[in-house]
């Protein structure tokens, strides 16, 4: 008995020579002190036996103690492990942004559910199916490019890829970031997609805005240029046609310097017309404000214009059944329209075409929803559009279009100033020029006016 006993205890003496570390055998230590303190207070009663039985039974009732501890342990750990399993799953599960894994070829082995949303497709479906053939056609290349860099070992940058919208409108394109991590194993990656749609619309946008008060700036430092000229030479005309005029009566119709001073008359006005509309440019001329009567003024401004059209040029109008009213000046209004008008006529190529006026009044929610990108004040707007289907605008030549004195036109055929009045005007009114053009496609000019509180519904105007 004592040799079977001795046996025993042997076997539990070799469980605490397996070599372990400092740290384990720490522990272990400190667990048989545990289970040692917790058998005392038991004070389990052993019955009579040999001295070997009982040190054997004593040191069986130690590691039993011992392995209800260490039970006990493992499953607070295995519950904090669960937990922490759960925090980091929903973490990833209901993350803002997009996650995916991906092997080297690009097939989607998990995503969740933004990655659903993102990717407009339920998981069953996504799991299998490459990432390339999710992106439009265009950048499918670039994605594997990118892939094959990562999985190479490269860290390559974050890569954009535009991805077809999962809801409406149909053909609408989002446009994602992608970025991401390979795993220890490098047989798959952890990438996570960003909508960067909206901020890249944000930026563009900005930059609109940065363009517009350059473009605003720079007019305003040219107009004040210019008017600071025109107005000191319009003094200097005022003398010349006052000392012309008196010349004239002094001399008679019948003197030889009468043809003279007849064209240096004729030269004179001429010259302070053009001062005039450098002044209107530069928004120094002193027209009175009143309400102006947009269709009214438009038809007056059609009916001069319509006889000047050579026959090869279509004139389509179309007017709002309300009567707009803005607050300006009537004559400015007409040469906004003749202008608008004569500069699409110029444009058109020699076999003729057409010349779009038409004139509305959006709904406040259109309106409101439309002043973002071009900063219009709050409150009803009427849009003046003339549209033509002429030689249209390159980037280069909508940038100066309307600065003064610029002209695309041969020598002598324009002063370049029409568009630059047309702006003047417009921005006197406390309105916006805008335009829209593309290279043998055709320009078109838009003419927003804040419109005064007497606009009421008027009868239909035919076009």
């Amino acid at each position: 008995m004592p040799s079977a006993i001795q046996r025993e205890l042997e076997k539990l003496r070799t469980v605490d020579r397996i070599v372990m570390s400092d740290d384990m055998q720490a522990a272990m230590a400190a667990l048989h002190l545990r289970a040692e303190a917790i058998l005392k207070e038991r004070q389990e009663l052993v019955p009579d036996a040999s001295t070997d039985a009982k040190r054997l039974l004593h040191e069986l009732q130690v590691h039993h103690i011992e392995l209800e501890l260490q039970n006990e342990e493992l499953i607070a750990r295995r519950d904090e492990v669960e937990e922490g399993l759960k925090r980091y799953t929903d973490l990833y599960e209901f993350a803002p942004v997009a996650y995916v894994s991906l092997t080297a070829d690009g097939t989607l082995k998990q995503t969740n559910a933004a990655g659903e949303r993102l990717l407009g497709n339920p998981r069953a479906a996504l799991e299998g199916k490459r990432l390339v053939l999710l992106v439009v056609e265009d950048d499918r290349r670039a994605l594997e490019s990118w892939l094959e860099h990562l999985f190479m070992g490269g860290e390559p940058p974050p890569c954009e890829l535009r991805l077809p919208a999962a809801g409406p409108p149909d053909g609408a394109v989002l446009t994602v970031q992608i970025d991401a991590k390979l795993s220890a194993s490098g047989r798959h990656c952890c990438a996570v997609l960003i909508d960067v749609t909206e901020r890249l619309a944000s930026e563009k946008a900005l930059k609109a805005l940065e363009f517009q008060l350059y473009e605003s700036q720079k007019m305003e430092a040219i107009g004040t240029l210019a008017g600071g000229i025109a107005h000191d030479f319009n003094n200097i005309l005022a003398a010349i046609l006052g000392n012309v005029v008196l010349a004239q009566q002094d001399v008679g119709e019948e003197h030889a310097a009468s043809v003279s001073l007849a064209q240096i008359r004729q030269a004179s006005v001429r010259a302070r017309s053009l001062v005039q509309q450098i002044l209107t440019f530069s928004r120094r001329s002193s027209a009175s404000a009143a309400l102006v009567d947009l269709k009214k003024s438009i038809h007056e401004t059609l009916a001069l214009l319509g006889a000047t059209l050579p026959a090869s040029v279509q004139l389509r109008v179309s007017l709002c059944e309300e009567r707009l009213t803005v607050l300006g000046d009537e004559t400015g209004v007409q040469q906004v329209v003749m202008n608008l008008c004569t500069n699409a006529w110029q444009a058109l190529y020699s076999e003729g075409g057409y010349i779009e006026l038409q004139l509305d009044a959006p709904l406040p929610a259109v309106s409101l929803e439309s002043q973002v990108p071009f900063g219009l004040a709050a409150g009803r707007h009427a849009r003046l559009r003339v549209r033509d289907n002429g030689c249209g605008m390159d980037v280069g030549t909508q940038a100066r279009v309307l600065e003064p004195f610029f002209t695309t036109k041969a020598m002598g055929r324009s002063t370049g100033l029409g568009l630059s009045v047309v702006h003047g005007i417009v921005t006197s009114m406390g309105g916006l020029l805008r335009l829209h053009s593309n290279p043998r496609q055709g320009s078109s000019f838009e003419v927003w006016l804040p419109l005064a509180e007497t606009t009421t519904t008027d009868s239909v105007v035919p076009s």
